[in-house]
């Protein structure tokens, strides 16, 4: 398979293309895109996925190669409005697809599982995202990335943003494992259903090697379920200590 980037790019615009083409059924209004304006449906999905640091002015700028005709910031929030959620959703899954590899280890698809705190900008009127510090009494908004990586195809196969204050990592991983027939998850996530523990050859100590393929599972009886609190509690003040 061919990933040069010339390669990767012209799929990316093949897979918007595509999108732009039945743009109606990711727009709020079957009508809109429907005349013609600076900022197209196709516009709107790459100069989002192509931003960076920069303020919003200087992305649309360098997206219109600085042309002095680029619209302006809030014309493009003004467009993107208009769109679903959803249609980044297509975007990804059909661009991640395009890549798939009929490649397997042992017959399992090995995906890797970590997640990600990506503070979004400041609105208190938010109570899904935003939190006041103790610390300082400012408050933020951020939304928690749960991400999925191939470790065999080297990509991203599947993502789940949880708002701030209602971060539940087991829940993401329930949804992201009925997906693939092996995860290797990081520290925090908590595997469901039938899987097991695979321990590391390079392993040298006994008392880890002795849950080598053992089975994991969830209690039935909810009195012996790990309460959430505690898991976040534990996350933040026992693992969070811990420096690589």
């Amino acid at each position: 398979m061919n990933l040069s980037p010339e390669s990767v790019k012209k799929t990316l615009l093949n897979k918007v293309n595509e999108l732009s083409a039945s743009s109606w059924q990711y727009t709020k209004k079957p009508t809109d895109f429907t005349r013609n304006r600076k900022i197209s449906f196709s516009d709107v999905l790459l100069s989002t996925i192509s931003m960076q640091k920069s303020a919003s002015k200087t992305e649309l700028l360098k997206y219109f190669d600085f042309n002095a005709s680029a619209p302006t910031a809030s014309a493009l929030i003004q467009q993107r409005k208009k769109i679903s959620p959803e249609a980044f959703d297509s975007l990804f899954y059909s661009f991640s697809n395009a890549f798939f590899l009929d490649k397997t280890l042992k017959g399992y698809d090995p995906i890797a599982v970590d997640g990600s705190d990506i503070y979004i900008p400041r609105n208190p009127k938010d109570p899904d995202t935003y939190r006041v510090t103790e610390r300082y009494n400012k408050g933020f908004n951020m939304i928690h990335l749960n991400a999925a990586y191939n470790l065999l195809s080297h990509l991203y196969t599947d993502v789940i943003l949880q708002p701030l204050n209602h971060i539940n990592e087991y829940i993401a991983m329930c949804d992201i494992i009925d997906h693939y027939t092996a995860t290797i998850a990081a520290r925090h996530y908590k595997l469901p259903y039938n899987l097991k523990v695979v321990v590391h050859p390079e392993v040298e100590s006994d008392y880890l090697k002795q849950y080598n393929n053992k089975s994991l599972y969830i209690p039935e009886n909810a009195f012996f379920r790990p309460d959430i609190n505690n898991l976040r509690y534990h996350q933040t003040h026992i693992f969070g200590l811990f420096k690589i």
